[in-house]
């Protein structure tokens, strides 16, 4: 008896299905992942011709909203714990940036009292932050 032997058949991956599946993950991580920002709250800041970017890794955002609410670090603090809270964030470090971030809209009162709080903590480096002006404007 004579068996016949067929010729091997050449072995391939197809990968297109994995690949569809990579691509469909890819995809899914995109639209379900939230991004991180500084802070989520509406702000329009001032612009200022001067402006420089803060060159600290190190700072405390402090922000006053338009209807004078206050967040530190993207947290909503209450006015009567802006005090304690304030030094929490700083952690007992009196060289640490307070960057005060204002709607140009908002009242000068609750900028005042952030900067009377971090003036009463002892700190000293304060800054605030305001939106570099465009070119077209800085020339009118």
């Amino acid at each position: 008896m004579r068996f016949r032997h067929k010729p091997p058949t050449p072995v391939s991956l197809d990968i297109t299905p994995l690949v569809d599946v990579v691509f469909t993950l890819v995809i899914f991580f995109m639209i379900t992942t939230t991004f991180s920002s500084v802070s989520g709250i509406k702000m329009d800041l001032p612009e200022a011709s001067t402006t420089e970017a803060a060159k600290t890794d190190k700072q405390v955002t402090v922000t006053v909203s338009r209807a004078g609410q206050f967040f530190i670090q993207g947290e909503s603090v209450a006015e009567d714990q802006l005090e304690p809270r304030l030094l929490n964030a700083v952690k007992g470090e009196p060289n640490q940036l307070i960057v005060v971030q204002v709607d140009k809209e908002s009242h000068f009162d609750p900028v005042v009292k952030v900067l009377d709080t971090a003036r009463k903590l002892g700190l000293t480096r304060l800054a605030i932050a305001a939106k570099p002006t465009t070119d077209k404007e800085a020339k009118q």
